[in-house]
C-alpha cells in the first residue's frame, strides 16, 4: 500500500532569494578585504597640524620617521629623487611639476632640508608642505 505524503506531485526548485543572499555577503566580504589589504601599503606618517590648502596634481615626496624617502609611494635613495620627481611629473605635462612634502613629526629636519635643497637647485621653485587639519 503507497501512503500519500502530498510532496509526490512538487518539483524541487532552486530558492533564489537566499542564494542572492549569500552572494551578497560573499561580495561584501571581498571589497572589504581588497580595501583592508590596500590601506596596508601606504606609509603611515604623523604629520604636523596647521591649516593648508589641497592642491591639484602633484608628485608626492614623503619622508618617514625613519628617514626614508619616497616618491609617489615607491622607496628612492636620497641622491635619485629629483630624478624620479621629474619622471613621474612627465604625466603632468611640461614646466616645473608641483611637488607636496609630506614629512613626518618625528623625521630629522636636516632631511627635509636637504630634499627642499635639491629640488630648488633641480629647477623647482615652490615645494608644497602636506599638514594634518587641526
Amino acid at each position: 500500500m503507497k501512503v500519500n505524503s502530498g510532496f509526490d506531485e512538487n518539483r524541487a526548485r532552486i530558492e533564489l532569494i537566499p542564494l542572492l543572499d549569500v552572494l551578497l555577503i560573499v561580495l561584501i566580504f571581498f571589497v572589504y578585504l581588497a580595501v583592508s589589504m590596500t590601506a596596508q601599503k601606504s606609509i603611515g606618517l604623523n604629520l604636523p597640524s596647521g591649516k593648508g590648502e589641497t592642491t591639484g596634481r602633484a608628485v608626492t615626496v614623503t619622508i618617514d620617521r625613519t628617514n626614508r624617502i619616497f616618491v609617489n609611494g615607491l622607496a628612492s635613495p636620497a641622491d635619485s629623487v629629483v630624478q624620479r620627481v621629474f619622471a613621474a611629473a612627465r604625466a603632468f605635462g611640461d614646466g616645473p611639476p608641483d611637488v607636496v612634502l609630506r614629512s613626518d613629526r618625528d623625521s630629522s629636519l636636516g632631511t627635509s632640508v636637504e630634499l627642499l635643497s635639491r629640488l630648488r637647485d633641480a629647477g623647482i621653485p615652490q615645494v608644497s608642505v602636506e599638514v594634518q587639519e587641526r
